[in-house]
C-alpha cells in the first residue's frame, strides 16, 4: 500500500490539470465495467429464453429482466476493478466557526459526493469514510485508491462548485450558496487529519 498523503496544489486550475489523467483512467474503467455488465445481462437473457418453449424465436435484446434479477447478477460487477477516488478537502468560516468539507469523486473533480459543515477534523474524517464507502457501494464494491488533496488559494465556494459543474455534459443552472470563501487545510490540520485517516486506509 502506498503511503497515505495529502497533496497540496496552489490553485484549482493546477489541481484539475494534475488530476485529469486519473479521471480519464477512471472513465475508461467505467466503460470496461459497463461492457462487462452488458455481457452478463445478455447471457442472463439467453438463459431466460432457454427455459421458454418460444425462446428460440425471441430476440434477447427485446427481453427486459426484472430489477431484482439485475441486482442479483450485477452484485459483484466491481470486483477486480480499481479506480482512483479524488478527494478535495477545504475549510471555511461560518458563524464565527471553522467548518470543514470534502468532495469525493471518480468521474469528475467536483465529486459525486459532496459533504460539508463538519465542525471538527474527526467529523471530516468520518465524512471522507462515508463518501468513499457510498461510492464503493454504487460501483458494486470496486476497489478505491484514495488521492487526497487540498488547494491553498482562497476561493469563493460558489466559484469552485460552478467551475466543477462545467465538467458535466448537461447544462446546470449556476449555484449560489452565498458569499463563502473556502481555503485549503493548513499543515497542522493536514497532519492531524492524516493521523485520523490512517486506521481507515
Amino acid at each position: 500500500m502506498n503511503k497515505l498523503e495529502i497533496l497540496v496544489f496552489a490553485t484549482e486550475e493546477e489541481s484539475r490539470k494534475r488530476l485529469s489523467k486519473l479521471i480519464g483512467k477512471n472513465k475508461a474503467t467505467a466503460d470496461e465495467m459497463q461492457q462487462k455488465a452488458n455481457e452478463i445481462i445478455y447471457l442472463a437473457k439467453l438463459d431466460y429464453l432457454r427455459d421458454k418453449p418460444w425462446g428460440g424465436m425471441a430476440d434477447p435484446d427485446q427481453i427486459n429482466l426484472s430489477q431484482e434479477k439485475l441486482t442479483e447478477i450485477l452484485a459483484d460487477i466491481g470486483k477486480g476493478f480499481e479506480m482512483n477516488c479524488v478527494i478535495n478537502l477545504y475549510a471555511f468560516e461560518q458563524d464565527n466557526n471553522t467548518k470543514y468539507g470534502c468532495s469525493c469523486g471518480i468521474l469528475n473533480t467536483l465529486g459525486e459526493i459532496i459533504s460539508q459543515d463538519y465542525t471538527s477534523l474527526m467529523g471530516l474524517a468520518g465524512g471522507i469514510k462515508d463518501g468513499t464507502g457510498l461510492i464503493e457501494s454504487i460501483y458494486s464494491d470496486i476497489s478505491l485508491k484514495p488521492t487526497i488533496y487540498t488547494i491553498t488559494q482562497e476561493e469563493s465556494l460558489n466559484h469552485m462548485l460552478n467551475q466543477g459543474l462545467k465538467e458535466f455534459p448537461a447544462d446546470f443552472a449556476p449555484i449560489d450558496i452565498g458569499d463563502v470563501l473556502y481555503r485549503g487545510l493548513t499543515d497542522e490540520e493536514r497532519k492531524k487529519l492524516l493521523d485520523l485517516l490512517k486506521p481507515v486506509w
